[in-house]
């Protein structure tokens, strides 16, 4: 029996925002870094104590749909925006 790994290999911008439009996850920047790593930052209206559960549940989108690596997670209190480091 063989199974199968979905992986992506250097991917490039557009082949990224479509993963993340594929996730859900809306994004204000899409930062590529040069060894095939983004960074994506979300801005988000409400409290902003409400920023880690959010952010909790955009990673989850981002891994089962994707299966995206989350290598790195920030949302500092009492500010509106959030940033996740990921590998596809």
């Amino acid at each position: 029996m063989t199974t199968t790994t979905l992986t992506y290999d250097k991917l490039t911008r557009d082949q990224a925002l479509l993963l993340l439009d594929v996730a859900g996850l809306w994004h204000d920047a899409l930062i590529c870094h040069r060894d095939g790593s983004f960074t994506v930052r979300c801005g988000y209206w409400g409290e902003p104590e409400e920023g880690q559960t959010l952010l909790l549940d955009l990673a989850g989108r981002l891994t089962t749909r994707t299966r995206a690596i989350i290598t790195h997670m920030r949302h500092t209190r009492g500010e509106t925006d959030m940033y996740i480091e990921l590998r596809f």
